[in-house]
């Protein structure tokens, strides 16, 4: 047998074990502090795992297949304990403080909540490790850590919905979300289809042809955002989806991506005539910097006119940090930093639109006007070091917690280290990502795969910072953990994206080794 057939043995059996072990002192020691101690050890797991993950990669993993092959096995090996773990005491923990037996799969009635929550991370598991063995063949090269994270944050999301959707659909006497867990991961299935497709086609040569056309993506942004406008499905008096049948897809979260294609094709080819082009202040000059901001403006003025903030916000920061990155102009940066400052602050004076008035005041006096932060914020200081526990908070309480509140409900029950697991999640993938980049040769990729990357770390501090009223709240969504295919979809093709590059990235490595070994 041999030393990998052995390792997923031993895995096994740990996993049988402790769960035996689990069932007996929870017929032993009945009540929630022997439950609360065995999600504390899981929660302390987790974030040294995090830690063990990310120092693998860091410590000069080899650009060899097998090497990654090895690392990013073992890495989901104990992510999936950990995944394991937290299914188990999300459901048994919800029984354990009074909640109501409930059906999370549709398709099976009355099996126990402990079948059930062994079902839910089998069904997730499955596929996962199918990807891996899927990788393992076409992209042989390829970061490690970024696997087995995502499968972290995208079960995060998942436990938390498999946790509260029966009390969701409790309160709100709508039996539909009892299935969230199951919605969620009928996307998950679509997501993974469309990061193989991607994979598969985003090869090195096509990621060129891809960054050559500028116009096409700012032009395509447009004509979507507004298409969005006058045949999407409204909601709470806005059009910010398309109903595709099987699913409602945000347009915002594909213009995402074609507006950072747009700023890296634009800076491919005239970021050297802006960084020679000096002007007055160090700016470049207007010939290479009025298309630019021309631009800009005609793409974000369709999302700022459908009074959809959150997204308006992220593209314009994102504008701004990739202006600066391509072009190398702080000054730029910081005159558009102070340009969003004003406007925001003139938008709030004149009322237009009023929506920013609403959310800055939400913001300034959450206790006064906003419910959903209130309660976000009492959910969030009832969390302490190792939150209340799973199944213990009232998360539930809180208005569209499944997609705007997931930070909230993971401190009040995963508390500070619990929630810092998760950042430490979102950081090391930005991190992994950026890092990937910033090894390829062309500019072109250090700018794609750089924008990649922040993109997800804006989103995460956005929508974090909305949660603990820290920054105004917005309609974005965390990044892999909120409820919403459109965004899992489009966050898995972004990934197919990032390992692309990180295989360019490997294989120029594993070229320049091979070159310094002949001479």
């Amino acid at each position: 047998m041999s030393r990998k057939n052995v390792l997923l043995l031993k895995v096994v059996l740990l996993c049988l074990a402790g769960l035996l072990l689990y069932r007996i002192g929870s017929a032993l020691f009945i009540g929630h502090n022997f439950h609360f101690t065995c999600h504390v050890i899981v929660i302390v797991a987790l974030l040294s795992w995090l830690c063990a993950t990310l120092y693998l990669w860091t410590e000069g993993e080899k650009p060899e297949a097998a090497a990654i092959r090895r690392n990013e096995a073992i890495s989901l090996m104990g992510f999936s304990i950990i995944l394991l773990a937290l299914f188990v005491l999300a459901g048994q923990g919800r029984l354990l403080h009074g909640g109501e037996h409930w059906n999370t799969f549709p398709f099976l009635p009355g099996i126990s909540v402990f079948s059930q929550s062994l079902l839910a991370v089998g069904l997730y598991l499955v596929p996962i490790w199918l990807i891996h063995l899927f990788l393992n063949i076409k992209i042989p090269l390829r970061a490690s850590p970024l696997l087995p994270m995502v499968t972290m944050l995208v079960g995060t999301g998942l436990v938390l919905l498999y946790r509260l959707g029966p009390d969701i659909a409790i309160k709100s006497h709508k039996a539909g979300f009892t299935f969230l867990f199951w919605n969620q991961y009928i996307s998950f299935l679509f997501s993974l289809i469309a990061f193989m497709v991607a994979l598969l086609y985003l090869t090195p040569q096509r990621i060129e042809r891809l960054t050559r056309f500028r116009y096409i993506y700012a032009f395509g942004s447009i004509v979507l955002i507004c298409l969005t406008a006058v045949v999407g499905t409204e909601m709470h008096g806005r059009r910010l989806s398309i109903n595709l049948g099987v699913m409602n897809f945000q347009s915002v979260e594909l213009v995402k991506i074609m507006a950072l294609f747009f700023m890296v094709s634009y800076f491919r080819f005239e970021g050297g005539f802006m960084e020679r082009g000096r002007h007055l202040l160090g700016l470049p000059r207007g010939r290479y910097l009025a298309p630019y901001f021309i631009m800009w403006i005609l793409v974000l003025l369709p999302i700022f006119l459908q009074k959809d903030l959150g997204p308006t916000a992220l593209l314009f920061t994102l504008f701004l940090l990739l202006f600066y990155l391509g072009s190398g102009s702080g000054i730029s940066a910081l005159s558009g930093i102070i340009i969003m400052v004003a406007a925001g602050a003139l938008s709030y004076s004149f009322g237009y639109p009023s929506m920013v008035r609403t959310r800055l005041d939400m913001w300034f006096e959450p206790f006064l006007y906003s419910q959903n932060i209130a309660e976000s914020l009492w959910a969030a200081a009832s969390g302490g070091w190792f939150g209340v526990g799973p199944g213990a908070g009232m998360a539930y309480k809180i208005p569209v917690v499944w997609s705007d509140f997931n930070f909230a409900a993971i401190v009040e029950e995963w508390g500070f280290f619990g929630a810092l697991s998760v950042l430490v999640c979102f950081a090391s993938l930005a991190y992994v990502s950026v890092r990937s980049a910033q090894r390829c040769n062309e500019p072109y990729l250090q700018l794609l795969g750089t924008g990649l990357g922040c993109l997800w770390l804006l989103q995460t501090m956005v929508i974090v910072g909305g949660n603990l009223a820290l920054l105004p709240l917005t309609g974005i969504t965390l990044p892999f953990i909120s409820f919403g295919g459109s965004s899992l979809i489009m966050n898995f093709i972004s990934l197919a994206l990032i390992m692309q590059i990180s295989s360019i990235s490997m294989s120029k490595e594993v070229l320049t080794t091979l070159c310094e070994g002949k001479e």
